[in-house]
This record gives structure tokens, sequence and C-alpha cells, in this order.
């Protein structure tokens, strides 16, 4: 009797997860049915709220610096073996129809890390603008933690003031899968 109970209740769990991974996979693949929005459309700063699960394409030709990083690390008997990066948040300017410029966080993997960094040196040398990455990517609302690194990258080293960093800095984030 407990052998079929267990049996019904691990069945069931399986089937809910089954559920839930192909909720989740039909939702990720709603943003890839609709349009896609350019990475520089001037529209992008003001919409990007209601753009939030939408597909970004373009070429990227800007990005500021590296913000935050996300990482994995592996623990034997409670203690830290290995740690690996599994994301990089750049920071990358996108501008409104008025040429105004504001920042939203675009999240990569470390394997596309090197073109991203590419665009930091052209972002800060005389050649700006000589570097560029496709970008095929989903926008969503930036964790509280990376958001409010990036605030703090413009206002240490007072690039920004806390009110302008509210103002410029947009907590979006382009997930950036290609």
């Amino acid at each position: 009797m407990k052998l079929k109970m267990r049996t019904a209740l691990i069945g069931f769990l399986f089937a809910v997860a089954g559920i839930y991974l192909l909720v989740t996979g039909i939702i990720d693949r709603q943003a890839y049915k609709q349009e896609p929005v350019d990475v520089y459309d001037t529209q992008l700063p003001a919409q990007i709220g209601e753009l939030v699960g939408r597909r970004v394409t373009g070429e990227l030709g800007y990005a500021v610096d590296i913000c935050a990083e996300k990482t994995t690390s592996k623990k034997v008997f409670g203690i830290t073996t290995s740690t690996k990066s599994d994301l990089l948040y750049y920071i990358v300017p996108i501008w409104d129809a008025n040429n105004e410029m504001y920042f939203v966080t675009a999240a990569v993997s470390t394997a596309k890390s090197g073109e991203m960094d590419s665009l930091v040196e052209a972002f800060w040398s005389e050649d700006e603008g000589s570097a560029s990455t496709d970008v095929d990517g989903v926008i969503s609302k930036t964790n509280k933690e990376v958001a409010q690194f990036m605030k703090e990258w413009f206002t240490s080293d007072g690039y920004f003031t806390a009110a302008e960093a509210e103002k410029y800095c947009l907590p979006y984030t382009i997930s950036i899968t290609a």
C-alpha cells in the first residue's frame, strides 16, 4: 500500500513539474513570436516597462562596463572549492527620441564576454563606435540587487547624483541569448 502511495505521489510530482516546464517554455516562446524591438529604437526608454517579455534584436555598439556578476559556487563539506561565473551584467546605453541617454543592463553569458569587453574598450577610447555585436534577447525586469549595483557604479565615481541615477538607470535587463 505504501509503495502504491509513494509511486502515485512521485507520478503526481513529475506531472506537475512537466506541466510547469511546458507552460514556462510556451511563455518564453511567446516573446519570439512577436515582432522584435530594435535595441536602439528611440521609443525603447519610454516604453520599456510595457515591453517586458518582448524580444530585442539589433546590433549593440556600446557598453559602459560590468556592474554585476552571477556566480555558482561548488562546496564540499561546507567549504567553497570553486566558483564559476554564469552571467555578467553589462551597463548599456539606450537613447530616446530627444537623444537623451538612459542605461539598462545586458545579461550576457561568459562565452560572449569577449565581444562585450570590446564594446567597453571602444566606448572609453577614441575609437568609440568601432566595435559592435549582434544581439538577440528578451527584456526583463532587473532584480533589485543588480539595479542597485548599476546605480552605485554611476554614483560612486561621481558620474551621476543619486537623483540622476534614479532617472537615467532604468531597472530593466536585456537577457542576451545569442
